[in-house]
């Protein structure tokens, strides 16, 4: 097993680090007192926001709530522990979005009722929807209604260029 998994980091400790790996990116940083960040749930909370130069979804990183980080983007977002081997994968799924290796995708129904979402290489999502998304189609009650009633799975990427929608 991999000895990162043991050491336990303090989250606030690692923005400025955040910050210098993605400088090419305009980081912008917010708090709870800003406008718009209120949801932040810890008043020393930060929402690193990363700009997009081809289009308006922006990628956030959320340092502290809960001693954790959280990243979103598109309609997408995960959770990463408070220990060195989490926040090194965050930082490489980070990597992997901005060179368009990996995507956002949500599944919904016809209605446009979400069913899940997740972060996927681009290799991957050349597979029917319902092996990318074998999380939500695994369960019988899900799996009926969408392909009784159809669903959409939207695939964003970084740059546009790759985005996909599949009618199912």
């Amino acid at each position: 097993m991999d000895n990162r998994y043991y050491i336990e980091i303090i989250a606030l400790d690692k923005v400025a680090e955040i910050l210098d790996t993605f400088k090419e990116y305009n980081p912008h940083v917010f708090s709870k007192t800003d406008e718009g960040y209120e949801w932040l749930e810890e008043d020393d909370s930060k929402c690193i926001v990363l700009d997009n130069p081809y289009y308006d979804e922006t990628l956030e990183i959320v340092v502290g709530d809960m001693d954790e980080f959280m990243l979103f983007f598109a309609k997408s977002h995960a959770h990463y522990s408070n220990y060195q081997l989490d926040y090194d994968q965050m930082i490489e799924r980070i990597k992997e979005i901005l060179t368009n290796n990996f995507c956002a995708g949500v599944i919904t129904d016809n209605e446009g009722n979400w069913f899940g979402s997740a972060f996927f290489d681009k290799d991957d999502i050349k597979k029917a929807p319902q092996s990318t998304f074998d999380f939500v189609f695994k369960e019988k009650e899900f799996a009926d209604k969408l392909l009784s009633n159809g669903y959409k799975v939207e695939y964003s990427f970084w740059n546009p260029i790759d985005n996909s929608v599949i009618n199912g």
